[in-house]
C-alpha cells in the first residue's frame, strides 16, 4: 500500500490495464507501507544547502511532483499510484520480521483504514498548523503495520511489478534490499511505454535473516533521471499461476544448456579440452535449424570460457542472443523472448538439472522443458512438426541480420524521432504480390498457422481451406516481403480481402514478428488505401478478433487512421475510410502489382 497523505492532487486517478496482465493470480499480498524518500537525503540540514529541495506540506522535501496520487485500475483489486519522481527521489518501505500476507480482502480492508487513518491526521495537522505530529503518527503506524502478527501465516512466493512507464522513452528503476544500511539484493526493471510486468520468485531473491537490524526495500531510477510511472503492484505476493497460461502448439526457439547436455563434463570444472560433444545434441541442432526453428543457450557457466568452447565447434552463428551467465534462466529466456519479440510459450528448454527445469516451470510455466536424455526423440512431439519452407530454412539468418539492425540503432537516440530516423536510414522496400508459386503459398500458410502477436483473426487453415480461399473469386489474397541495407526478409505478411460491392472487409491479415513496430503494417494498408481496388468502395472493414496474444497488432491498428465501430470483449470492428489520408512517413518504399 501507498503513503498518499501528502499528495495535493485531490482526485483519484483511474486507468485500464492490459488484459494480458498480469499474468500471475495474486491470491494475497504482504503488507507494506511505500513512503516518498530522498536519495541523497541529510535532513534537517540538507533542507538549506540542497539545490533540488522543494518544500513538502510537513516541512519535508517534496522529491515526487504531487506527491503519491491514488490510482483505481481496472481489473487490479488493490488500489494503486502514480507517481512523478523528481531527480534523487526513492519510494521506501520497512520489510517486516514476519514475512506474512494477507488475503486481498484483508489487504484492502487494512489499505482503507490506513488511509482514514492519514486523511484524519491530515485534517488535524492542517487544523492546528503543526505537521509534526503527522510525521510521527505515520511512523508509528507503520511500526504497527511491519509488528502486526496474522492468524494465517503464508509467506509470499515472490515480488510483482506491474509498472505503467507513462512516458515516450524507456526508464529503468531500480529495486533494493538492505539490512541496516548493507545492500544484500539489487535487480533492475527495465520499463518500455505502456504497462511491463516482472515476477520475481522469492528463492531468487536474497532476504536477510537477521531480525536485530531493520530490513528496508526501496526503489529509485538511474542517477538523475526523472519518471512518470503508475503503479498497479509493487508487492510481495503469493500467486495461484494462471491456469490459461499454457504452450503454443509449435515450437519456435529450443534453448540449450550446456554442461551434460550440450558436452559432456562441466566445463568450469574440467576444463574445455576435457569436455566431450554430445553427438545426438549436435545432430538435433542441425535439424532443427533446417525445420527453421530457433536456437539459443541459457547456461550457467562462464562466458568466456563457454562460449570458447562454443567458436571451437563452429555453432558460434546457430544460437541467437546466447545467455551465459548467472542469472535465473527463466530471467534468460524472457530476455531472449524480448530480443527475438517472440512469444516465451514457444520456447523449449533442454537441460540435465531437474532444478533449472523446476525454475522454469515455476516462473514461466508456459515454457516447455526437457531432459537432456530425452534428446533424441524430441523431434517425434508433435510441437517440432512445423511447416518447413524456403523461407523458414532461412529464418536463423534473417534474426542474424536483425542483430545488426539493433547494433546499427545504437548509434540514434532513444526519443520517437530518432527512432523513425533510423528506420529510414535501415532503407526499406516492400514488395506486395499475389502469391501463385507453390513456395510462396506454403510460406504464406506457415505465416497463418504461426503468427499469433500480429494475427489479426487467429483463424488456422489447412492446406484444402487455404487453397479454396486463394482460388476463390470473391477475394483478393495478397503478399508482401520486406527487404533493407542489412538483408532480405523474405515473405512475412499475408491478407484476404474479402471484395464487396461497397465495402472491403479484411478478413486475415498475419505478420511474422521481425518486422513488427517497424511501421510495415501501416505502409501496406496505405498502399492498398491508394491502389485501384477502393475507387468504388467506401473503404476497409477490419474485424479484429481479440485473441490472448494479438493485442499488439490491436494497438498498431489503432495508431492508424480508423474510425472504431463496435468494440466489445470479443472482437473491434473498425473502418478506414477512402476519405482519409495517411501521412507519407517516409520509411518504406513499395513496390505493388496492385
Amino acid at each position: 500500500m501507498f503513503s498518499y497523505i501528502w499528495n495535493v492532487e485531490e482526485k483519484i486517478r483511474h486507468d485500464s490495464i492490459n488484459s494480458a496482465l498480469p499474468s500471475v493470480n495474486v491470491k494475497k499480498i504482504l503488507p507494506l507501507l511505500w513512503r516518498e524518500h530522498c536519495m541523497e537525503c541529510a535532513m534537517p540540514l540538507c533542507y538549506a544547502s540542497c539545490p533540488l529541495y522543494e518544500k513538502r506540506m510537513d516541512g519535508r522535501c517534496a522529491r515526487f511532483a504531487k506527491g503519491v496520487i491514488p490510482v483505481t485500475i481496472d481489473g487490479v483489486q488493490v488500489k494503486g499510484a502514480r507517481i512523478e519522481f523528481r531527480r534523487w527521489a526513492k519510494l521506501q518501505a520497512m520489510l517486516p520480521h514476519t514475512f506474512d500476507a494477507v488475503s486481498i480482502r484483508d489487504y484492502v480492508a487494512m489499505t482503507k483504514r490506513y488511509e482514514r487513518i492519514g486523511q484524519t491526521i491530515r485534517k488535524m495537522c492542517q487544523l492546528a498548523g503543526n505537521y509534526k505530529l503527522a510525521q510521527i503518527a505515520v511512523s508509528i503506524a507503520e511500526k504497527l503495520l511491519i509488528r502486526k502478527k496474522h492468524k494465517r501465516k503464508v509467506s509470499p512466493d515472490g515480488f510483482l511489478a506491474v509498472i505503467k512507464n507513462e512516458e515516450s522513452v524507456n526508464k529503468e528503476l531500480m529495486l533494493e534490499i538492505l539490512q541496516g544500511s548493507h545492500s544484500v539484493y539489487k535487480t533492475k526493471f527495465d520499463l518500455s511505454p505502456g504497462w511491463n510486468e516482472t515476477y520475481i520468485p522469492k528463492r531468487q531473491i536474497f532476504l536477510p535473516s537477521n531480525e536485530s537490524k531493520r530490513w528496508w526495500i526501496r526503489a529509485y531510477l538511474a542517477p538523475d533521471e526523472t519518471a512518470l510511472l503508475t503503479f498497479a503492484y509493487f508487492d510481495f505476493v503469493s500467486i495461484e499461476k494462471n491456469k490459461s497460461a499454457k504452450s503454443a502448439s509449435k515450437v519456435k526457439c529450443v534453448a540449450w544448456d550446456l554442461d551434460n547436455t550440450l558436452w559432456k563434463g562441466i566445463i568450469g570444472d574440467d576444463g574445455a579440452d576435457n569436455v566431450q560433444v554430445n553427438q545426438d545434441a549436435l545432430t538435433l541442432i542441425r535439424q532443427l535449424d533446417e525445420r527453421g526453428i530457433l536456437q539459443t543457450i541459457a547456461s550457467k557457466n562462464n562466458h568466456d570460457i563457454a562460449w570458447g568452447k562454443i567458436v571451437e565447434l563452429g555453432l558460434e552463428d546457430m544460437f541467437l542472443y546466447p545467455a551465459i551467465n548467472w542469472e535465473p534462466k527463466s530471467k534468460n529466456l524472457q530476455h531472449v523472448a524480448d530480443m527475438l519479440n517472440i512469444g516465451v510459450d514457444t520456447f523449449v528448454l533442454i537441460d540435465d538439472s531437474s532444478f533449472e527445469r523446476e525454475e522454469v516451470s515455476s516462473a514461466l510455466p508456459e515454457v516447455r522443458v526437457y531432459d537432456a536424455a530425452d534428446i533424441s526423440t524430441l523431434l517425434n512431439n508433435p510441437e517440432f512438426d512445423v511447416p518447413v519452407s524456403e523461407e523458414s530454412k532461412l529464418r536463423r539468418q534473417s534474426y542474424l541480420n536483425e542483430a545488426k539492425r539493433k547494433k546499427f540503432s545504437t548509434n540514434y537516440g532513444k526519443s520517437e524521432d530518432d527512432y523513425i530516423s533510423f528506420l529510414r536510414a535501415c532503407g526499406m522496400e516492400m514488395s506486395i504480390f499475389t502469391p501463385v508459386s507453390d513456395v510462396d503459398k506454403t510460406r504464406c500458410l506457415e505465416l497463418l498457422l504461426r503468427s499469433n502477436q500480429y494475427n489479426v483473426s487467429g483463424h488456422r487453415y489447412d492446406k484444402d481451406e487455404f487453397t479454396k480461399l486463394l482460388q476463390s473469386p470473391n477475394y483478393k489474397c495478397l503478399a508482401f516481403r520486406v527487404r533493407d541495407r542489412f538483408g532480405d526478409y523474405g515473405i512475412v505478411g499475408f491478407s484476404s480481402l474479402e471484395m464487396g460491392q461497397q465495402d472491403i472487409i479484411l478478413k486475415d491479415f498475419v505478420m511474422s514478428c521481425r518486422v513488427a513496430m517497424k511501421h510495415v503494417e501501416r505502409a501496406f494498408f496505405q498502399s492498398i488505401m491508394n491502389s485501384s481496388l477502393l475507387p468504388k468502395c467506401d473503404g476497409i472493414k477490419i474485424i479484429a478478433i481479440k485473441t490472448p496474444r494479438n493485442n499488439p497488432l490491436r494497438e498498431q491498428l489503432l495508431k492508424m487512421p480508423v474510425t472504431i465501430e463496435y468494440e466489445d470483449n470479443i472482437c473491434l470492428r473498425m473502418t478506414i475510410k477512402n476519405s482519409v489520408a495517411f501521412v507519407d512517413e517516409g520509411i518504406i518504399s513499395i513496390k505493388s502489382s496492385l
